[in-house]
Order: C-alpha cells, then structure tokens, then sequence
C-alpha cells in the first residue's frame, strides 16, 4: 500500500469487544501490532496481528501470502494464558519484544517472567520467517511460516536475568563489565 491508509485491528473480532493496540514492530516488508482485547470479562487477551510481504512466511499465520494488507492474526503466540498465583486468575502472556529484520525473518521473546512467581525462569524465544541463510538457527534452510520454539542441545532457550564479569567484542577486548 504506497498511501497512508487507516489499519483496523478490530476486524474480525465479536461486537463489544474492546480493541487497543499497545506495540508496533516493523522492518523490512512486514509490520506487527501487539493489540489489547477485553471482552466484558476480567480476563483479558493479548494477540499479534500481522501484515505486510509473508512470501517467506513472516506473518507467522502458517501460510505463505505475497501482499496481506488487513492484519491478521499470528498463530502460537497470540492469545495465550496462564495461570497467576497472586492473582489466582488468568492472565495474558504478552510478547516482551519483537525484532522484525529487513530480509524478512522475525524473533520474538515472550513474557513469561513477569507471573511467573518464585523461581520463575526467563522470556522463551522464538522464531519464523526467511531461513534462507541459516538465520533462524535451526541448521535448516528452509522457511517457516509458524513461529517456533528456539532450542539449544534440545532445550528449549530462554533469555534469563544473569550477571557476567565481563562481555567481550569480536576482537576479544573487554567491551564492558558487571
């Protein structure tokens, strides 16, 4: 679309419901809301929506469309609860950030640390899009349309809260401390 043209990201969603968008992400050919929904219930649900070139599978709705231009709806990611201990109800699982790259593949983290309570573990990454060049670390090169689960020797990979003495540049000199 080459002119400012408005996005509705209440499309396709039961009459009441309330429709807020809380992110932006975009680069490359692909744009993603991350979009609020209350129904009238205390629950309430998170999504990301999709639009843009998903020829290389980058809307992550499990299809491989050339032009989306109504956002649509990201599978595995969007909608998903769990249950809190503090506040003994469900809750959202909101994505934490989205880093959309100019070739069109695109990593997510979600938050699963924020109610995770005692001894909660990080954010879990995932990935999909083009696969091309080995970018989404899964030794394969082909593209994904689905986001998937990011694995290292079999585990799955979390970004966690640690600590290290010091970070190192590519050329091995000490770029920064603590």
């Amino acid at each position: 679309i080459t002119v400012p043209t408005e996005v509705a990201l209440w499309h396709m969603t039961p009459r009441g419901t309330d429709t807020r968008c809380i992110g932006l992400h975009a680069g490359g050919d692909l744009t993603f809301f991350t979009v609020e929904r209350r129904d009238g219930t205390s629950i309430r649900s998170i999504e990301l929506l999709s639009c843009g070139n998903g020829q290389f599978g980058g809307l992550g709705n499990a299809l491989f469309t050339n032009a989306q231009s109504v956002p649509v709806r990201t599978r595995a990611v969007s909608g998903l609860l769990e249950f809190s201990e503090t506040t003994q109800n469900l809750q959202p699982i909101a994505p934490s950030s989205v880093s959309v790259s100019p070739d069109g593949h695109v990593l997510l983290t979600l938050d699963t640390r924020t109610h995770a309570g005692p001894g909660g573990g990080g954010r879990d990454l995932l990935g999909w899009g083009t696969n091309y060049e080995y970018q989404l670390g899964n030794g394969r090169r082909t593209s994904v349309a689905m986001p998937l689960q990011m694995t290292r020797d079999g585990q799955r990979f979390m970004l966690g809260r640690k600590k290290t003495a010091e970070v190192r540049d590519l050329e091995g000199r000490v770029w920064k401390k603590g």
